[in-house]
């Protein structure tokens, strides 16, 4: 048995996908913002926007790539290649916390698409992170769950980097002074910088994947030794 698939119902989970209610633990999560906030490097709507985009471009290059692959090789019922973008994934998140909020993320999507699909291949995408066949990263689970329920490429690219997103945004709001009008111009705003992303990133295969911000990457570093704890690390 499949689940119906009608244009009326793939709207619908994508807003539910997209919802940062979903149970998938990202609000734990402020990205390496905390860090930048306590160091002074984010201090303002302006540099908060300079983070968001760094942050986003950094997702799209690596997650995004990593997740299109996995949602293809799903499409074509390749199993091992959708195992391998997560394998490659792996290479890539070298910071304990990156990598922490990755699975985190990653194994709560698996479990709730095992649970809500009757489709093989988010039960098995779950059952082989229960075995420890593959690491089970946050992007590549919804390239498995994004193919099952019909949804786009595009769809799933732009739910990612606004996952992402919002995170830092609603992180924002607590660990600086903004108000939600500023992380509303701030989100509203992205949408031209994430369709030039796909543009850019779409054709990429799993051996383009890139990852450079050195920036980011020491923030996040500063932030698994910080003091700070109102997010995990």
């Amino acid at each position: 048995m499949s689940t119906p698939k009608s244009r009326v119902s793939r709207a619908f989970w994508l807003r539910q996908l997209s919802d940062s209610a979903l149970p998938v633990g990202g609000f734990s999560f402020s990205v390496g913002l905390e860090a930048a906030v306590a160091a002074g490097r984010v201090t303002s709507e302006r540099s908060l926007g300079e983070f968001l985009l760094a942050a986003v471009r950094q997702s799209a290059t690596c997650d995004g790539v990593a997740s299109l692959a996995a949602c293809r090789a799903t499409v074509r019922g390749d199993f091992a290649e959708a195992r391998r973008a997560d394998e490659r994934l792996s290479l890539f998140k070298t910071g304990d916390e990156n990598r922490r909020m990755s699975l985190r993320m990653g194994h709560k999507l698996a479990e709730l698409a095992r649970d809500m699909l009757p489709e093989e291949a988010p039960g098995r995408w779950a059952e082989a992170i229960r075995k420890g066949e593959i690491a089970g990263h946050h992007a590549t689970t919804m390239g498995v769950l994004f193919s099952t329920l019909e949804l786009s490429e595009e769809e799933l690219f732009t739910t990612l980097l606004y996952g992402i997103a919002s995170q830092i945004t609603s992180a924002a709001l607590r660990l600086m002074r903004i108000d939600h009008l500023a992380t509303q111009r701030l989100l509203f705003g992205l949408a031209p910088q994430v369709e030039e992303l796909y543009a850019e990133l779409a054709p990429r295969t799993l051996d383009e994947i890139e990852l450079f911000a050195p920036e980011l990457e020491i923030l996040a570093s500063m932030h698994e030794q910080g003091t700070q704890r109102m997010f995990m690390n």
